[in-house]
């Protein structure tokens, strides 16, 4: 009978161990590049003027890409450390430890303080941060895949290492996602209780597809309309959305849908009176029929 390498793993692992093995690679994978390519859509939109104020427009979008840029550099020295510590450690450990850096370090970047108020040490520790993801996410893509042909039979460890690394762009849709997830979100949250949220999915004869999520909410005042997906600028900071206070959530949506060639666009009788936000996005790569 044909068994996997067994290099940790005493004998050979059951068909069961084998599936939870793969699984949590699996599912560990697309968490981690979730939580790494989230930053690549955030940091365009807000970070410039949070960490490099005193750069031009210009400037300070290059810096924020080079700060993005840092987390690949860091890649194939993660790679290199944990796959040394998993051999002396155990696979598993290793990528236990992966998450855990990579969870730890994409909360630290949402806690920093911005350049106003701490100056240099601000931006440093965006960079830093953004290097400890780079570094939890190439130990993880290490660990993983090792850890999923070492437990697999002979003929199934290209199957298990192309299931590993078809993980990563499944985080990567799971972050463009992160549109829809907000719009949700925000009606649930603002429509109260016996309110009700709906949502359509919708042809436009145009080759484009509409998704349109409305709720029976609290509504939005018609002046704050024109300034809804500016981050920072909708309104007073409070937990009414008459009033503003929806943070960079509307800005995300609307970068991440015009990053496909679509566009985006809220609508509101005003208040007490519900809201509605309507996707549209072309079929194709032009945008065509």
């Amino acid at each position: 009978m044909t068994t996997g390498i067994v290099g940790e793993y005493e004998g050979s692992p059951t068909s069961s161990a084998r599936r939870r093995i793969l699984v949590a690679g699996t599912i560990g994978t697309a968490i981690e590049w979730y939580d790494f390519f989230i930053y690549g859509l955030i940091a365009p939109l807000v970070f410039d003027q949070l960490f490099f104020p005193k750069f031009d427009q210009l400037t300070a979008t290059i810096a924020v890409f080079a700060t993005f840029a840092v987390g690949f550099l860091a890649r194939p020295l993660g790679g290199l450390v944990f796959g040394h510590f998993g051999d002396r450690l155990g696979r598993k450990s290793a990528l236990l430890c992966t998450l855990v850096m990579m969870g730890l370090a994409t909360m630290a970047i949402g806690l920093l303080p911005t350049y106003e108020r701490a100056g240099a040490i601000a931006t440093t520790a965006l960079v830093v941060l953004r290097f400890i993801q780079g570094f939890a996410i190439g130990g993880e893509s290490t660990a993983a895949i090792l850890m999923a042909l070492e437990s697999s039979l002979g003929d199934k460890r290209g199957f298990s290492a192309a299931v590993i690394q078809a993980a990563g762009p499944v985080g990567v849709v799971l972050a463009s996602f992160a549109a829809l997830a907000h719009l949700l979100a925000n009606a649930a949250k603002f429509t109260p209780p016996g309110g009700t949220t709906t949502v359509s999915v919708t042809g436009d004869g145009e080759g484009s597809v509409v998704l349109t999520v409305a709720d029976t909410g609290c509504g939005i005042e018609p002046a704050l309309l024109p300034r809804l997906f500016q981050p920072f600028t909708q309104g007073d900071r409070t937990l009414d959305r008459r009033t503003g206070g929806l943070g960079i959530g509307l800005a995300l949506v609307k970068h991440l849908v015009e990053l496909h060639g679509g566009e985006v666009r809220a609508c509101s009788s005003g208040p007490d009176q519900g809201a509605e936000f309507a996707v549209r996005l072309p079929l194709d790569a032009d945008g065509g029929g």
